[in-house]
């Protein structure tokens, strides 16, 4: 999940274009509203490359919330 605000415009720091400009999505499952200008410019990438990804970086399945009380 990916959440962009208007600082994605202007320059902020914290939650402007730069702090998220290399995060990617999932061609045909992420789904959404592209509401900013700058973030048209994520990439979207196929499933196959995706799975490339999460395995180079021993990433493991997210946790079933439902199952973990916190």
């Amino acid at each position: 999940m990916m959440y962009g605000s208007g600082s994605v415009d202007s320059g902020d720091p914290y939650f402007g274009f730069d702090y998220f400009k290399n995060n990617v999505y999932v061609n045909d499952v992420a789904s959404g509203n592209v509401s900013y200008n700058r973030s048209k410019q994520i990439k979207g990438v196929d499933q196959a490359e995706a799975d490339k990804r999460i395995a180079f970086r021993s990433i493991s399945q997210p946790i079933n919330m439902k199952s973990h009380h916190i």
